[in-house]
């Protein structure tokens, strides 16, 4: 027992001085090196110079065996020589690793096919959701009634140099805007009232004749809430007085100056239907003038004394007469539709009253339009809250509200707006029972 137990006190002595001689190593150059190859491989055979600095034995570690190795002597400055001045300052080190700028994680997008176009979306760096902003590009059908041609002039045929032809425009009807209002999601509503002549009446307000009971007149107020591309609520607010007298004046006038077609070799066209009306005075019968004027007339007053002369032989009148029974039988419908379609034209989520077109050989006259949406989470109850705010005239409510009237028809939008409800209500077109 006593040998084993000198054996084991020699080995605790070796270990001891394995340990003190590790500990006395950690410091050393050649240590240090050794432990960042191991750290990383592909820094070993490297010498310290190669190493980053912040590796690198410093100056005073490199020094330290070559100042042991010297007698005290040589540590003294030599006989004639002076002593060496302040070494200049060394520039701050580099650090081991350039830092390099955290990169953001970018968004994608995605494009989902729908029946009316392409809608592109964004989904959020994350990944875990699609971004409320949308943006479509929804396709617009002549054949389904999306748009319609309004005459715009006279123009040179760029085909026929010489030759004008007429230049066409195109506008988006009621249809169109519902259409792009699956994007869109403008939200149409009818306020409970409607101010007519300073006095609160429900809405739509109509007045009707006291003997046939037609309609004469229809105010409409109406709102459409709905959010901006870049996600601002605003609220386009408004109001329609829909006189049927007027517009009948009105479809008569567009009559009395169409243009027929243009001959050979002449400047301009003749009028289309230059003995459907004239201007004139309640006491000026067409049948008296010099020349007389054929055909059987009635005097429409506009602005007394003036007024017009319509022969209702016409062909061209009989048609007015037709479109004025439509407004006499429905012209709170087709003063709705015409305000609706007036508040989609002008909230920024649609934001376009006109389409450039293109000829396709199938599907016939097209048109694509851009449409921004934006992601919502509001409730009826939340919508209705918006309507009394904007009704109210809320100075402090968060969207923007846009009021107005709607002032002007052109008479082919209302064409359109009677067409549509025609075809919405099965009514017979025009040489089915209508006139012709």
């Amino acid at each position: 027992m006593t040998e084993i137990n000198k054996a084991k006190e020699w080995a605790k002595g070796q270990l001891d001085q394995v340990a003190k001689a590790a500990e006395a190593r950690k410091g050393a150059p050649g240590e240090r090196a050794f432990t960042a190859a191991k750290a990383d491989p592909a820094k070993a055979g490297k010498s310290p110079a190669e190493l980053p600095d912040s590796e690198a034995p410093s100056q005073s570690d490199a020094a330290e065996p070559e100042e042991a190795a010297r007698p005290e002597t040589a540590a003294q400055p030599q006989a004639g020589k002076p002593e060496p001045g302040p070494q200049a300052p060394q520039p701050a080190p580099r650090p081991a690793y350039p830092i390099q700028p955290a990169t953001a994680p970018k968004e994608r997008q995605i494009v989902m096919a729908v029946e009316f176009g392409k809608i592109y979306a964004r989904i959020d760096p994350s990944g875990n959701e699609i971004m409320r902003p949308l943006r479509a590009d929804v396709t617009l059908f002549k054949k389904l009634g999306h748009f319609y041609s309004i005459y715009a002039g006279r123009e040179k045929d760029p085909d026929n140099p010489g030759k004008w032809r007429d230049k066409m425009n195109s506008a988006i009807t009621a249809a169109g805007y519902t259409h792009l209002n699956k994007v869109a999601g403008i939200s149409l509503l009818t306020p409970a009232w409607v101010i007519v002549d300073g006095i609160r009446q429900h809405n739509p307000h109509v007045e009707r004749d006291k003997q046939t009971r037609a309609i004469q007149s229809v105010t409409i107020h109406k709102m459409g809430i709905g959010f901006s591309p870049i996600g601002t609520m605003v609220v386009v607010d408004k109001t329609l007085f829909y006189n049927t007298y007027t517009y009948f004046i009105q479809s008569v006038q567009a009559k009395m100056k169409r243009k027929g077609k243009k001959p050979e070799g002449e400047e301009d066209a003749p009028l289309a239907n230059p003995n459907c009306a004239i201007y004139g005075q309640a006491d000026e019968n067409p049948k008296t003038m010099t020349p007389p004027r054929d055909g059987r007339w009635a005097f429409f007053p506009t602005e007394p004394p003036l007024g017009l002369w319509v022969n209702y032989d016409d062909a061209a009148i009989l048609d007015c007469m037709d479109e004025h029974t439509q407004r006499q039988r429905f012209g709170d419908r087709i003063a709705q539709r015409i305000v609706e379609r007036n508040i989609m034209k002008d909230h920024p989520a649609i934001g376009i009253g006109q389409v450039y077109t293109k000829k396709t050989t199938a599907q016939g006259d097209t048109a694509t339009v851009t449409i921004y949406g934006y992601r919502n989470e509001l409730r009826p109850p939340q919508i209705a809250e918006i309507l009394r705010q904007a009704e109210r005239g809320d100075q402090t409510a968060p969207f923007e509200v846009q009021t107005g009237t709607v002032d002007t028809i052109d008479p082919e939008e209302e064409a359109e707006a009677m067409k549509e409800i025609r075809e919405a209500g099965d009514e017979p077109e025009r040489g089915e029972g209508g006139a012709e």
